[in-house]
């Protein structure tokens, strides 16, 4: 999993770092629900070994 954010990570700066795309400031504290929400689903892919969807 942390190999799996270490590339994400990478690409997102590759791609703002080459495209010169415009980051917002941020100015206000995220919607508690919605970090929330991100939170819960960052702790259960990591409870599942990094596998982002449960196979049936």
């Amino acid at each position: 999993m942390d190999s799996l954010c270490i590339e994400i990570e990478n690409e997102i700066n590759e791609i703002i770092n080459n495209k010169g795309l415009l980051v917002a400031e941020k100015n206000v504290d995220p919607d508690p629900h919605t970090y929330s929400f991100w939170n819960n689903e960052v702790t259960r892919a990591q409870k599942n070994g990094g596998r982002l969807f449960i196979s049936r």
